[in-house]
């Protein structure tokens, strides 16, 4: 007598439905501005921004006696300190500008952080003066206006283009590490600029003082180079991440290709074996 055994297991779901069930489930649209602005993210976000601007700004507050060397050290070491304690603040409006260029943050958060980096800045600027009774003095440049306009932008560039792509190591996980190479680059760039602008690239350091002393002779330069640049760079960002994509998009349809031929490899010597044992079932069930 033959008995025949059927095994109703549970159903198991594979990797890739998993997958497709896990996208369905994002967001399809960003968070509207009414319930982003009653999100204690947000406000946490804001903060953040407005102490790491004012931490900013008394630390790596300069006079005009003080080294490239010793310039660079104090903005590169602090701005890696602070993008490692607080994970994710700007502190500068030419790269929060970047961000919203490439979707990163919401208009919502570049208006509220470029503010709050603005009130820092003053208030670092206050603070400075109330702890050395002098405010921040710009280097007296011998370049002119449009020079000095190319070495804030090229600086900015290159701190914007550093900074969306450890945004990167984030999304990846690897947080770790998105501080040094933020560090390293604003150390590169101040050392750089600084003897020539005297600034750090940043427009927020820029305003506290000019508001405070009242001294507005070309501070246009010192938002318009560094803004220009957040812009290139993002938009620079932005063309280079999608050309990567479009590296990554060919080289997943290719392994998915050779995954698909190996399973159909499998499923075909897996149907030989299945016949071959029905086929002896069926003999041995035989009178």
């Amino acid at each position: 007598m033959c008995s025949v055994v059927n095994n109703n297991t549970a159903s198991v779901k594979s990797p890739v439905e998993e997958m497709l069930r896990y996208i369905d489930s994002l967001p399809e649209e960003p968070p509207k501005p009414r319930d982003e602005i009653k999100s204690r993210r947000f406000w946490m976000s804001v903060w953040s921004e407005f102490i790491s601007t004012l931490i900013l700004t008394v630390i790596a507050s300069a006079s005009s006696q003080e080294s490239d060397v010793r310039q660079s050290l104090a903005v590169g070491c602090t701005s890696a300190l602070l993008t490692y304690t607080l994970h994710g603040v700007a502190f500068n409006p030419a790269v929060v500008l970047a961000r919203f260029l490439v979707a990163k943050v919401s208009f919502l958060k570049f208006f509220a952080s470029v503010l709050v980096q603005a009130v820092g800045a003053i208030a670092g600027s206050v603070l400075v003066f109330a702890l050395r009774n002098e405010f921040f003095q710009l280097v007296e440049s011998k370049l002119n206006l449009s020079q000095i306009f190319g070495v804030e932008f090229l600086g900015s560039l290159v701190i914007v283009l550093t900074v969306l792509t450890s945004d990167d190591d984030v999304e990846t996980g690897l947080l770790k590490f998105q501080a040094f190479p933020v560090g390293i680059a604003y150390g590169a760039a101040t050392l750089f600029s600084f003897s020539y602008t005297g600034i750090g690239l940043n427009p927020a350091r820029a305003l506290g003082p000019a508001i405070l002393t009242h001294e507005w002779d070309h501070h246009w330069v010192y938002w318009v180079g560094p803004l220009l640049g957040g812009l290139i760079g993002g938009f620079t960002y932005d063309y280079a991440r999608s050309s990567r994509k479009d590296v990554q998009e060919r080289a997943e349809k290719i392994h998915r290709k050779a995954m698909a031929e190996s399973l159909k490899r499998d499923f075909s010597a897996l149907s030989g074996e299945t016949e071959l044992t029905n086929s002896m079932n069926t003999n041995d069930c035989r009178v």
